[in-house]
């Protein structure tokens, strides 16, 4: 039976978080006889595939599906396998949709024939957050209107769809742009928009504010640890999965190199001192708004190209 709409949950040791998406599409205002829900466990070794047995009468044409092979690209790959219908969305296991999620999902698809669609992203805080911690650190909403998203946005990895077909022409997401395990990465759900727009010129990637997501900010991603790390990887894995080449010397990225962990260290130690406290009130805001995405995204890039010129590309 071909379905509308296939939804793919990817989930590896989380499901003290699965129920906020599968609670989510469970209470959803549209009938889902026409959409299949996968949960694609990635070989997780907690009791995912027992909280998935839980939904299995409270959601229509739901499936839990294992894949053994670690990695998320490997788990969203097994989803274009296994699904049975023109379209594959895909969420992450702490997203929670908006109840019309469905409905407005198969009014995008009817109306707009759309190549990719997606909507908003926005901050799930399970409790307070830290002081400094502003929710628009990771809020992706590039409109308050239904649109056409043109480069350079792309749909956030929690909330985006795609035509099948495109999917497998592409060959699927690529593995070494993928999350695995602990590793923090960003680039698989880039890297195959990126692709589509190249492949595809005309292609429409259709924006929709009513599909919104609220996405968990866990306690770790709160951390400036962990907002240095995200950026590194932000810079790195968006440059490698939007085609940037390495025609620089080795001397030249030595210099780039140098001159940006430099001007990290200026940055930290000096700078932070005489800031901008209405702008930036706390000392995380500064590092988190001004020095992270100006020094280490560009030091992700760096070792991006260095990564291109020695020929390992991922």
């Amino acid at each position: 039976m071909p379905f509308a709409l296939t939804v793919a949950i990817c989930t590896y040791n989380r499901s003290k978080y699965l129920n906020i998406a599968l609670d989510s599409l469970s209470s959803q205002k549209a009938d889902l006889s026409d959409i299949e829900v996968f949960v694609i466990d990635n070989n997780s070794s907690d009791d995912t595939k027992a909280i998935c047995s839980k939904y299995e009468n409270k959601i229509p044409n739901f499936r839990y599906i294992l894949e053994k092979q670690q990695g998320l690209s490997f788990a969203r790959n097994r989803a274009i396998e296994e699904s049975h219908s023109d379209y594959v969305a895909y969420l992450d296991d702490d997203s929670k949709v908006s109840n019309e999620w469905a409905q407005v999902s198969k009014k995008v698809i009817s109306e707009k024939k759309p190549d990719a669609f997606g909507g908003p992203s926005f901050a799930l805080f399970l409790k307070e957050p830290p002081r400094w911690f502003k929710p628009e650190y990771v809020r992706n909403n590039p409109s308050d209107v239904a649109c056409e998203l043109n480069e350079p946005h792309f749909f956030s990895g929690c909330n985006m769809a795609f035509k099948k077909r495109h999917l497998i022409n592409l060959g699927g997401f690529q593995e070494r742009f993928s999350m695995k395990g602990k590793k923090i990465a960003y680039g698989d759900d880039t890297d195959v928009q990126y692709r589509l727009r190249k492949a595809n010129p005309s292609a429409i990637f259709w924006f929709e504010p009513r599909l919104s997501v609220e996405h968990l900010v866990r306690d770790d991603k709160m951390t400036i640890i962990w907002q240095a790390r995200s950026l590194f990887s932000l810079g790195f894995d968006n440059y490698l999965a939007t085609g940037g080449d390495s025609n620089d010397t080795y001397r030249r990225m030595f210099g780039n190199f140098c001159k940006q962990s430099l001007g990290f260290l200026v940055d930290s130690l000096y700078r932070l001192h005489f800031r901008n406290k209405q702008k930036h009130p706390y000392w995380q805001n500064y590092m988190k708004e001004y020095v992270f995405p100006k020094r280490l995204a560009r030091l992700g890039v760096i070792f991006a190209k260095l990564q291109i010129k020695k020929g390992k590309p991922g």
